[in-house]
């Protein structure tokens, strides 16, 4: 159940990613900040009525502490990616956020939380991570070194605020249903209505997008939802590997809707993908 859940969240991720980049482009100068604000907003409602629905309690204390802390590294993650997306620089900002996304969990899984994992799952695990960069690499233009040297913070800043996002979230702890979700976009929104002030940015997005921004969010709320509820049944070592490859979701989206080509690279990680999962679900 916890490989499924994982996998839920890795395709909501993935459409939701590809629809944020798109609704980032279709908004005038540099609006994905903007953009995440409005997509952690749109989720806050519907995760409430959800949570009072499936039962559980309200987080306190660490608790709530680690689903606001994990909300505010979301909330930057998903903003950065959007604004790596939005700049046309997928290649360099998706494989290194989807590996620092699913290596770090790892670390901190075994290392700090002591997770027994097999011999099985480890090499699932590293067949994931190489799928994630097979999967979601792209060449650059050649010559053009500045693509490069300009999307490496993006991406470092996305996978740090990920994972982050995915080791507090699991921190706070099992017994809670989906309640952890409302102060995880509570601080989501908090964290990015400060940037966008101290940035003096504009907060709304023109309204030809708010549609395409509550379809990112709900996406968001379900892969939120299903990473939760993996994490209360599954290891965050294994979860957090699963739910990474959401890069595949946006790489595949982009080939049949914006008819971007796939390179030899990109086709081969996605058995390798499969691969993975199968490793890791049977170990």
């Amino acid at each position: 159940m916890a490989i499924a859940l994982a996998l839920v969240a890795a395709v909501a991720w993935g459409t939701s990613d590809f629809l944020g980049g798109l609704t980032a482009r279709r908004t005038p100068g540099d609006m994905a900040f903007t953009v995440g604000l409005l997509t952690s907003a749109a989720g806050l409602a519907p995760i409430a009525a959800l949570a009072f629905l499936g039962g559980g309690t309200f987080p306190v204390g660490s608790a709530l502490l680690a689903s606001l802390a994990g909300g505010a590294a979301g909330g930057i993650g998903i903003s950065a990616l959007y604004r790596g997306l939005e700049r046309g620089r997928m290649g360099v900002v998706a494989p290194i956020t989807g590996i620092i996304a699913a290596a770090l969990p790892v670390a901190w899984g075994t290392v700090v939380n002591h997770e027994s994992v097999s011999a099985g799952a480890w090499v699932g695990m590293a067949l994931g991570v190489a799928a994630i960069g097979l999967v979601s690499w792209e060449r650059d233009r050649p010559g053009d070194t500045s693509l490069a040297a300009a999307g490496i913070p993006e991406a470092l800043v996305s996978g740090v605020g990920f994972a982050a996002f995915f080791v507090l979230l699991d921190s706070a702890g099992d017994g809670h249903g989906l309640w952890p979700l409302i102060p995880v976009k509570i601080g989501a929104i908090a964290v990015l209505v400060i940037v966008l002030v101290a940035a003096r940015q504009p907060l709304l997005t023109p309204p030809d997008t708010w549609a395409l921004i509550v379809a990112v969010g709900l996406l968001d709320l379900v892969a939120n939802g299903a990473f939760l509820l993996a994490t209360q049944r599954g290891l965050l070592s294994i979860v957090a590997v699963v739910s990474s490859m959401y890069p595949a979701g946006t790489v595949i989206l982009a080939r049949f809707v914006l008819h971007e080509r796939l390179a030899r690279h990109q086709l081969a990680g996605l058995p390798v993908a499969a691969v993975a999962v199968t490793l890791v679900a049977l170990a």
